[in-house]
C-alpha cells in the first residue's frame, strides 16, 4: 500500500497539516518536528502524489505539443530546446506531453475510427 500524508503523520506523531506544511514549506515547523516527519517519510518511502496535488491546486505544470512530423531534424532540435528550458526554468515538477498527429501529409482520408 502506498504511503499517504495520513500515514506519515501517524508515524511521526503529528497532525496531517504539519506534514503538509513541512512538505510544501508553507509554514515554519520546529526542528524536532521536522526531524520526526523526515524520519517517517524515509521509513514509509513516502512520495508526493503529483496527481492528487494537481487536483488540489487545480494546476498540472504541464504543457502539450501536437506535431505533424516528429521525425524532422528541426522538430528534434525544438524538442531538445523545450526539454532544456523546461528542466532549468521550473522549480516545480512539470512535464511536456508530445504527440504526433495521425494525418499524413498529402492525404485527404479521414483518420480511422477509434484512434
Amino acid at each position: 500500500m502506498e504511503a499517504t500524508i495520513l500515514s506519515v503523520a501517524k508515524l511521526a506523531g503529528v497532525a496531517p497539516s504539519i506534514v503538509s506544511r513541512y512538505i510544501n514549506h508553507s509554514a515554519p515547523v520546529s526542528p524536532s518536528t521536522a526531524q520526526n516527519v523526515e524520519r517517517a517519510i524515509a521509513a514509509l518511502s513516502y512520495r508526493v502524489n503529483l496527481g492528487a496535488r494537481s487536483l488540489r491546486l487545480r494546476t498540472t505544470h504541464s504543457g502539450g505539443l501536437v506535431i505533424p512530423n516528429i521525425g524532422e531534424k528541426a522538430v528534434e532540435l525544438l524538442l531538445q530546446w523545450i526539454n532544456e528550458k523546461e528542466r532549468f526554468a521550473n522549480k516545480a515538477p512539470s512535464s511536456v506531453i508530445i504527440s504526433p498527429t495521425l494525418h499524413v501529409r498529402g492525404s485527404t482520408a479521414a483518420p480511422a475510427e477509434g484512434r
